[in-house]
Formats: structure tokens, sequence, C-alpha cells
């Protein structure tokens, strides 16, 4: 093989092989070709030839970790996909895999295959001694070996992003007994052995993202990971019940994050319903309790206070003023009265915020939207609170309100209408919130969410506004309460039809995500009377079917008319139901997936003996 591979190479070069003349004089008789001459490979590359191009490739590190780049699961987040984190699944298993193949693939697979951690429970799994008991109560049952020690250092200084816990929707494969979707306690003995083995650069002195850090007076040992190296903190502070001795215990945590927080870009603190979280942040340094100064934090771009209540106050709009900030999520429940927003003011926010989520009180919402909304505005999500309190023509003028208030070019509003689980409060219409959504045609995703309230949705709703949006690729109208769905049809007797779903799906080519409240089967089309469009929708929900009382339908017939015009509709979350076994009764949308799931089958010949 050796000889033959050295034969086709002098070939290659100009060499002639005459095995009387000694390998020097053949070196000289090389031929350069000249300017007219064009020198052409008549040989290709052997097999073995490839592969030793590609080992060569592999050697290079630089090389392997861009190849590799593109097998990387990505960040994990609560609104991904169930197709995504299937994906994101095997991702990690083919890294994992490749990992073992060669010494020169090992280091730049295991750098992507652990540059994102979801689980605490993973990394601190690394070390042999660490142990889950029964009741679910994490421990060292040895000490940790200087090696062990070593080996955890090598693979926590490749993590750039750690979530404290799954996400609660994590799809897991029902036979899989791991720690997936479990919550062990891991007690300070834990904490206090690596404490005294961490280094002071933190125990991820790397890490850039660090998701549901718990803050606790109980528990400080959490705070070994964060290091300046972080660029995204989400925190979630809880109690124990002291009172004042918790507020000082919490205070001295957050000044021991301080200084290593210069670089932080993104903050998120978590719910706090015992301390006033946000007073103790807004306090001067001079006050009794000072728990971390935002003016400090001039890297700081998006800032989320997810706190149970908040009363809006001068000093946090004096703060909020002083900062760059690019997105904002606050709940406001009340104004305090020296707190005045006039709507034709020159705020900074106007000229920064990007991204504004709020939820509270309708009237503080809308003052606050009228003072920070300004022309870079492209994100907008509001949920309206305490609907009891507060009549529906009077929330529909602070509706009014903010969508006059909001930019031309604004691409993403979200409105939720939060009501009581025990009321039967009926809502505004639907089309009456749409139409006044008209004028922003570059809205690219729209969304009406009734949270225990129901709202009228009738044909109009997709008929008057067919053509509004050319570049829509979401449109979600829901209703999240069951209590709702009368099985009388007197409230639903205008809903839109299959033939209305197919105009409005025509006019917009690029959706891809479509949840509708109700759809009218009371007499099915004709499969001619559908168009085959070949849409390219890939989320499709209806969340009742609106027919005659008693009458019942082939739902096998309503898959196939859907299945003419959404042909690409992923149905990987019927495919992960599957898996699992239900007693409750099948509802009626998800006997329609599972027929579109096996039209796709038999269309593309994907079977199972």
């Amino acid at each position: 093989m050796v000889h033959s591979l050295e034969t086709k190479f002098k070939f290659v070069v100009g060499l002639t092989p005459s095995p009387n003349v000694p390998t020097t004089d053949r070196i000289s008789q090389i031929k350069r070709p000249s300017s007219q001459e064009q020198t052409v490979c008549p040989v290709p590359l052997s097999g073995l030839a490839r592969q030793m191009s590609a080992a060569h490739v592999f050697r290079c590190e630089e090389s392997a970790t861009e190849i590799f780049n593109h097998l990387a699961p990505g960040p994990l987040r609560k609104t991904d996909t169930v197709q995504y984190r299937l994906c994101r699944r095997q991702r990690q298993t083919t890294l994992a895999r490749a990992a073992c193949v060669c010494r020169a693939w090992s280091d730049p697979a295991l750098n992507v295959l652990w540059r994102v951690v979801d689980d605490i429970h993973n990394l601190l799994s690394l070390l042999p001694p660490y142990s889950v008991e029964e009741y679910l109560t994490a421990v060292f049952t040895r000490d940790i070996r200087p090696a062990e020690w070593e080996r955890f250092q090598e693979y926590a200084s490749r993590v750039r992003e750690l979530h404290w816990r799954n996400p609660p929707t994590d799809p897991v494969d029902p036979r899989d007994k791991s720690m997936q979707g479990r919550r062990a306690l891991i007690p300070a003995s834990v904490w206090f052995i690596l404490s005294r083995l961490c280094p002071r650069q933190g125990l991820c002195p790397r890490l850039q993202y660090l998701a549901a850090l718990p803050i606790s007076p109980d528990e400080p040992g959490p705070l070994i990971f964060v290091s300046p190296t972080i660029r995204h903190l989400e925190l979630e502070v809880s109690l124990a019940g002291e009172g004042p001795a918790d507020e000082y215990i919490i205070a001295s945590l957050f000044s021991h994050m301080q200084p290593m927080l210069t670089s932080l870009e993104s903050l998120t603190i978590g719910p706090s319903s015992d301390l006033d979280l946000l007073g103790a942040i807004l306090s001067s340094p001079v006050d009794e309790v000072h728990i971390l100064d935002l003016g400090d934090l001039r890297a700081l771009r998006s800032l989320e206070l997810g706190l149970t209540t908040t009363k809006l106050s001068t000093a946090l709009i004096t703060v909020l003023e002083n900062m760059n900030l690019c997105s904002l999520a606050l709940t406001i429940e009340s104004l305090d009265e020296d707190v005045f927003l006039p709507a034709e003011s020159r705020s900074p926010l106007r000229n920064s915020l990007r991204e504004l989520h709020l939820s509270g009180d309708p009237y503080p919402l809308a003052q606050f939207v009228e003072y920070a909304a300004g022309t870079a505005m492209e994100v907008l999500s509001v949920t309206f609170q305490g609907l009891r309190r507060n009549p529906p023509n009077a929330l529909y003028e602070v509706f009014q309100r903010i969508v006059g208030r909001i930019s031309q070019d604004i691409i993403q509003i979200s409105l939720t209408f939060s009501g009581d689980l025990d009321s039967q409060l009926t809502f505004l219409p639907a089309h009456d919130f749409l139409r006044h959504l008209v004028s922003k045609s570059h809205l690219e995703h729209i969304a009406l969410i009734y949270d225990d309230v129901y709202g009228p949705f009738s044909r109009q709703a997709l008929t008057d506004v067919v053509d509004a949006w050319p570049n829509l690729t979401v449109l979600r109208i829901e209703e999240t309460c069951s209590s709702h769905r009368l099985n009388s049809t007197s409230q639903h007797d205008s809903a839109p039809d299959l033939e209305d779903l197919a105009q409005f799906a025509k006019h917009h080519p690029y959706l891809r995500h479509l949840v509708v409240p109700t759809l009218a089967l009371y007499t099915l089309p004709a499969t001619h009377q559908i168009p085959q469009l070949d849409h390219p929708l890939e989320i499709l929900r209806v969340c009742l079917f609106v027919r005659y009382v008693g009458h019942q339908y082939n739902f096998f017939a309503v898959a196939l008319l859907l299945d003419r015009l959404f042909p690409n509709l992923d149905l990987c979350r019927p495919q992960f139901q599957a898996m699992k076994t239900s007693a409750g009764k099948e509802q009626e949308w998800d006997q329609v997936e599972r027929f579109l799931l096996a039209l796709q089958a038999g269309r593309r010949g994907v079977h199972r003996d």
C-alpha cells in the first residue's frame, strides 16, 4: 500500500517512475510548469488519503472545535419546544460518543458538551464521593482525593452556562430513572467541603450564565458559583421567616456578590413575598438595610424584577432613568402619591428601551407605558390583573392608550388578561383588540391570552385582519380556563370555520405558529373546496371544536382537511406523548393530532413493523 501511494505521488508531481534511477536524481527531474501550462492531478485521492486528511484536520484543536460547534446543544430555556429539547438530547449523546473516539477528539468534544450544564447535580456528580441518598439528600460518602478534585476542576473550567435545575417542562423519557425531574437537597456540609477546596475565582472560573441561583439566609453556600466572568445572572430569593435578621443576612450576601458583578449584562431577581427586596435595593447606603446598588452595574442592559408586589416610586424611576437598559420586566401594583409620569416627557428610557414586560393593575401599567415607550420599542408584553375591579370598557380604554403610545414599527405584542379562577367573567371579544393593531403593519408576533376569562372569538377576528400583517409568524389567541368550554353553542355560533382558516393562512405565508380558541365544524367542506396550500405552518392548536349538540364527527376527516392546508406541521409533541400512558379521556384536538401524525407518516413512508 505504501509503495502504491508513493508511485501515485511521484506520478502526480511529474517524476519518471524508473526503478534504475536513484531517488536524488528523480527529484531533479521534477518539471516546474510554465505560466502557459496547467498541472492537473489525474489520480483522485484514495480512501486512505482522505482518512489521513481528515485526521490532520482533527489534530488542529481549533478546527475540531469549529466542527463540533455544529453539534453544540445550545442554551436551555423554559420556552423551548419539545422537538428542540429532544434534538438537544441527541446532540449531547453524539458529543459524548465523539469524546470517546480518540485523544484528538476528546478535548474539543468535551469542551462543547460541557459548555452548558442543565442541572447542578450533573456537575457535582463528576466527584465520585458525591451521592444522593434515599430521601433525596446529597452527601459526600468519603473524602475527595486530589486526583478527583483535579479532574473535577478540569471539567468545571469548561462550563459557560449553568442551570441550577432543569426547567419543569423538560421532556424526559418516562423510562429514564435518573435525577431528571427530581429535586435533591444539598445540605450545608456539601457546600462547606466545596468551599474549602474552591479557588477564589469561583467553582466554575469561566462561567458566564447562571440561572435560578438560590439565595437564602439558611444556605449561603451556592455563592461559590458567582465569579467576575458572569454576564447573565438569575437569582431566587427565599427567606427563613426570621424577620429583620433575614434582611441583614440577605444584605450581606448581596454585598459579597456586588464586587463580582461589574461585567453583569442581565439580572433577574425572583419573587420574594416576605421581604421588601425592591425597597432595600433602592435604599441609600446610609440606610439600615442596603442590598444591591443597581447604579454600580454600568454594563447592565436587561433587568427583571419578578417580585410579587412592586410599588412604583420616585426612587425606582430615578434608578431606571440612570441605567441604559434595553430590556425591563416589572410588576406594578400601584403608584406612590408623589410619582408623576407625564405622557409627553422626554424620558431617557424612550431612547434605549427595546423590550418591556409589565404586569399588574391596568391603570399604573398604562401610565408607565406612556412614560417609557418610545420609537425604539420592539417588544411589549402586558399582563392585566385585577380585572374584577375594572370593568371591561375601562380596560378597553387603557388598551387604546397603550396602543396609541407604542411605535408603528413594533414587532411583537402580547396581552394577557388574568381573572379569578372561580369567576365566570366574560370579556371583550378578540376582534376588538386585533382591529386596533391593524396600523402596526410590521407586527410579527401577536398573542392574546385569556387566563380564567372568557373572550368571545368570532370569524371577524380572522376575516377583518386577513391581510393586515404580511410578515406575521405567530398568532396566539388562547383561553386557559376549561370552565368556559360550554356544552351549548350559543356563545360560539360565529366561530370561524376551516375555509376562514385557509384564507387567513393564504394571506400570511410566513406564519409558523397559530392557536385559535374555537373552530366551527357544523358542516365539513368537501375535500376539493379546501386548497392544497403546502403552507409552512409548524404549530397549530385548536382549543375547542364547535358543533351541533350530540353530533359526532369523524375527526379523521378533519385531520385530512387540515393536512391539505398544513402538511408541514411539527407533530413532535404527540410523538412524545405516545410514549406515555394516560388514564384520562383524550381531548378532541389530541385525536386530530394523532390522525395528522398518521397521515404524515404514511406520506413520508415512515412506519414501524
